[in-house]
Order: C-alpha cells, then sequence, then structure tokens
C-alpha cells in the first residue's frame, strides 16, 4: 500500500497567514456593512441585522460586499423561528381526519433554514469553529514568515 505525502503544515499555515492577511488588505479598502438593515428585512431579520453587522464590522472580514450573504442570513433566521414557533404551537406532526399522521412541513422548512445559516454562518465568520480557524492561521507562532508578512502590513 503507497504511503501519503507527509504535508509539511508549517508552510500550510504560513500560506494560510499570507492569505488572511491579504483579505484583511483588501477588506480595509471595501466600504463596511451599512448599520442599519435594509428595508425589505422584516422585524425578525432587522433585529439580527443590528446585532451582527456592529460584530462584523469590527472584525474587519465582512464588508459592503457580504451584504447578500447577511441578508440570507437574516431571512434564513426568520424563517427558521417562524417554523420552530409553528412547530411549538402545532406539533411535529398532524393527524388528518382519516386518522392518517403527516410531518408538519415547519420541521423541514426548520431544518433547512438551520443548514443555510450554518453555511453562511461558517462563511460570514459567525461559527466558533470559523473564528477558531482564523486565529489561528492569524497567531503569531514566532515565525519568521509572520514576522514578514506583519512588518508589509506596518505590524511588528
Amino acid at each position: 500500500m503507497p504511503r501519503k505525502a507527509k504535508v509539511d503544515t508549517e508552510s500550510k499555515r504560513s500560506e494560510e497567514r499570507k492569505h488572511a492577511e491579504s483579505v484583511h488588505a483588501v477588506n480595509d479598502k471595501i466600504d463596511k456593512l451599512q448599520e442599519t438593515p435594509p428595508r425589505h428585512l422584516e422585524n425578525i431579520s432587522s433585529r439580527l441585522w443590528v446585532q451582527l453587522v456592529p460584530a462584523l464590522n469590527k472584525s474587519g472580514l465582512a464588508t459592503s460586499i457580504d451584504k447578500t450573504s447577511l441578508e440570507a442570513y437574516c431571512i434564513a433566521y426568520a424563517m427558521m423561528r417562524k417554523a420552530w414557533e409553528d412547530i411549538k404551537k402545532n406539533g411535529a406532526t398532524y393527524t388528518t381526519d382519516s386518522g392518517r399522521t403527516y410531518k408538519n412541513p415547519n420541521v423541514d422548512i426548520l431544518s433547512d433554514n438551520l443548514q443555510k445559516m450554518k453555511t453562511l454562518g461558517a462563511e460570514l465568520g459567525l461559527s466558533p469553529q470559523s473564528r477558531t480557524n482564523l486565529v489561528d492561521t492569524m497567531t503569531d507562532d514566532g515565525s519568521e514568515d509572520f514576522k514578514d508578512i506583519m512588518a508589509q502590513f506596518g505590524g511588528k
């Protein structure tokens, strides 16, 4: 059985750090996300927008280019909440007059929107894992590569 090639993890981390620094440099030139939610978002989505935007702007990772992804995240959140409220009120299943039991359609809506939130949230840095990956990438491991990158961007 052939052996797998050993991956140079230090080189990979160095490349990831360079990429993260490049992203920050580009994002610094792009407008931040608008603080006020888009008018077409409804109450639940708008409230989430208002909660998330300050943190996203402070992180420097999300910019006005990410507006559509954030809108989709906020809409998925509202859909998830509405589906959950219906499931709490009416149950995960219902029985017809003829005695047949069916799954409440909101169970699928809840599941679909939770998955959308997970995917979009990771893209926007809203999950603990995506933030951990970023911190790991940006952490100074004392290498000369890291110091060179930081010097290019005015860091020490």
